[in-house]
């Protein structure tokens, strides 16, 4: 590290995620997942990006995209309560599933593809 002034990351400000489907998106990340939807400022709005709340000041933005998004392991990760009522929820909604439950130094998690194949991850820390 470089002497002098320190550089602290302070945490997550937002995700931004590109969408084929904006409309499909919107419906997903509003009513499968619950997120409210946030004001964009004008700027973004012109352009069609819709914001979402993830909540502690962190936010979710949808980005139209014209071409299919690829389809890798990059993801993120929704920390929640109660993770088995979460993936019963996300199969009866008839979500894609991309891996099984499992069980990874002490937090639970499953993975689902939101409907332009983003990748996310619900994870529940061990208590």
């Amino acid at each position: 590290m470089r002497k002098g002034k320190q550089r602290k990351v302070r945490g997550l400000h937002h995700v931004a995620v590109p969408v084929v489907d904006l409309a499909a998106a919107v419906r997903f990340y509003r009513e499968t997942l619950g997120l409210p939807e946030l004001s964009a400022p004008d700027g973004a709005r012109e352009r069609g990006i819709r914001w979402f709340d993830l909540g502690d000041g962190r936010a979710l933005h949808l980005i139209p995209w014209k071409a299919p998004v690829p389809r890798t392991r990059a993801h993120f990760a929704l920390s929640v309560e109660d993770l088995r009522s979460w993936r019963s929820h996300m199969e009866g909604c008839g979500v894609e599933m991309d891996r099984p439950l499992v069980d990874l130094y002490g937090i639970e998690r499953f993975f689902v593809r939101d409907p332009s194949g983003n990748l996310i991850e619900f994870v529940q820390e061990a208590e």
